[in-house]
């Protein structure tokens, strides 16, 4: 591998005034469109030609230790500019090692926005950022293409000490306009939507995240008052399916209550049929604005017995919005901004 100093058009980012030039922004070709990429120009510590056996790239180094790399060939055009109407973003502020009380789980950053039609600025808040404790300052790295911006803080090591602490940074994201953007960040799976015609202001949750919560006693005492002689026997051919089975006795199939002051959801998934010595456990998986729940069985230790089960799950960061569930084979769909709690019953 060689790397050498970046030379025609491109040396200017090796000879980058700060004071008369802000913004380095890089457009290159990503797909069906023109990805744009703004990097704080007086950050900019060196930009090389970066070859290998088989491809070329310029290589910059931001704040010492943080590169961006773009292959050669999809660069379209390079410039810089202080008074440019693209996107660019800036750091306001800084808040250095908050003593934090919140545990392991919820130590995940979080995201709050506040925007201002009028000089077309939109701050954003990042918390809980994890970050070396000799307060070293922090950067944003942003692109754009269309409506779909990548934002993600990064903090400049300079003189890392051994210790970390948590930290809030604030930044501007100028030139944005009053329309829904798609936001992609590391800390977010999917992205996440804001529409700045409908909300100035709020707070971002992270994507959904399902913790299996518990399995009841054996039920098959409750059913058999209602249940013929001999049904509760006849299921234990069904014990090696690896589909979730329902006892047909279950009226209530799913039952839910929602807490929107910490955006937790607790769904109980009523008369699972399972072997009475395995283990249980629930996959959640989340697509768009629908939650998947499977109740599955674990361990290789089975029993000459079956027995009815309620399954719960807790599922995190649930906005107060409308959802499509599939729990253990029952679709339904519910607005949690206008039911808190409730029950899928059979039909």
């Amino acid at each position: 591998m060689k790397k050498h100093i970046l030379s025609c058009v491109m040396a200017l980012i090796c000879v980058i005034s700060a004071s008369a030039t802000q913004k380095m922004y890089v457009e290159t070709t990503s797909g069906d469109g023109i990805l744009t990429t703004v990097i704080e120009a007086s950050l900019v510590d060196s930009a090389f030609h970066w070859e290998n056996t088989s491809s070329r790239s310029v290589k910059v180094h931001v704040g010492r230790r943080i590169p961006y790399e773009f292959p050669q060939n999809t660069i379209k055009r390079v410039y810089f500019t202080p008074e440019s109407k693209d996107i660019s973003g800036t750091l306001v502020s800084t808040s250095f090692c908050i003593d934090s009380k919140s545990t392991d789980e919820d130590k995940i950053p979080g995201m709050s926005f506040q925007y201002n039609p009028e000089s077309m600025q939109l701050s954003l808040t990042f918390t809980k950022l994890r970050g070396n404790c000799c307060q070293n300052p922090w950067l944003l790295l942003l692109s754009y293409k269309g409506d779909t911006i990548y934002v993600e803080p990064k903090e400049t090591i300079k003189d890392a000490c051994d210790c970390v602490c948590e930290n809030t940074a604030t930044f501007t994201l100028d030139n944005i306009e009053a329309r829904k953007y798609h936001f992609v960040t590391m800390d977010y799976s999917d992205g996440f939507d804001i529409d700045l015609t409908e909300s100035t202001e709020g707070k971002v949750l992270h994507a959904p995240k399902g913790v299996f919560m518990g399995k009841s006693k054996c039920l098959n005492d409750e059913y058999l008052e209602k249940t013929e002689a001999g049904e509760i026997d006849n299921i234990q051919d069904l014990s090696w399916n690896p589909t979730n089975l329902r006892v047909k006795e279950a009226d209530t199939l799913v039952s839910y209550q929602y807490d929107p002051e910490l955006h937790e959801l607790t769904i109980v998934s009523h008369g699972l049929v399972f072997n009475c010595c395995s283990q249980l456990n629930t996959t959640t998986t989340f697509k768009g604005n629908t939650i998947y729940i499977s109740t599955e069985e674990q361990g290789i230790s089975f029993c000459d017995c079956m027995c009815i089960y309620n399954s719960t799950t807790k599922v995190k960061n649930v906005e107060a919005k409308k959802y499509r569930f599939f729990v253990d084979g029952d679709e339904f769909e519910v607005d949690f901004s206008q039911s808190t709690e409730g029950a899928i019953l059979r039909q």
